[in-house]
């Protein structure tokens, strides 16, 4: 059996891999910092408008065919949610704490 060749000079110091460490903590607890309800209301606020208006746009463009119409509706607002709506709302709400 064939050993692997060993990477030299790619292995972090323990302290910056603590220091690293540390920073990803503090992040992640300034966003567990914003109340689930909040962040739950917030999302059901901002999918109203977008689940009662893009489908009947989009329909017009597409067949009447309703899982078609359905996956394109959804792969608008999945990322429109996810890379839009809510880094957004967290900045907003983290500004809050």
């Amino acid at each position: 059996m064939a050993q692997l060749p060993q990477r030299t000079g790619l292995r972090k110091s323990n302290l910056s891999y603590s220091s690293s460490r540390q920073v990803h903590k503090s992040k992640s607890q300034n966003a567990q910092a914003i109340n689930k309800h909040v962040m739950a209301l917030t999302t059901f606020f901002a999918l109203l408008p977008m689940v009662y208006f893009i489908p009947d746009v989009v329909g017009q463009f597409l067949p009447d065919i309703k899982w078609l119409n359905v996956t394109v509706v959804v792969g608008i607002i999945v990322p429109i949610m996810s890379y839009v709506v809510m880094p957004a709302a967290r900045l907003v709400l983290n500004r809050e704490h």
